[in-house]
């Protein structure tokens, strides 16, 4: 029973984590890469190619790019700081590299 407590304790902040970045993303990023993760407007990276950011770069550096903005080479366009959303934190940002992963796949 204790076991099962601990185990309880360590995974319902990681699903609520994973819950939070997939509404996150759902509200707020998904105006610019698209619920399918293939860019809604020019000059967004296509989540799905293999070229794209999220499966060549480190869960840090695509944190920090999320937290800094961003531009791709080439482009005319900018992710916003904490794309848009000024109350965004390093834990939800870290959250949210986790979720495109399991949605778009990438580096782990």
């Amino acid at each position: 029973m204790k076991t099962l407590l601990i185990a309880l304790l360590v995974t319902l902040p990681a699903l609520a984590r994973a819950d939070e970045a997939e509404a996150l993303y759902n509200q707020t990023c998904v105006a610019c890469h698209g619920p399918d993760g293939k860019g809604a407007i020019p000059g967004t990276p296509d989540f799905n190619k293999a070229d794209s950011p999220l499966h060549h770069k480190d869960e840090a550096t695509l944190a920090r790019s999320i937290l800094d903005g961003f531009q791709s080479p080439g482009s005319s366009m900018a992710m916003p700081p904490r794309g848009g959303m000024p109350s965004l934190t390093e834990e939800q940002a870290v959250a949210l590299v986790r979720f495109l992963h399991a949605r778009f796949g990438g580096n782990k």
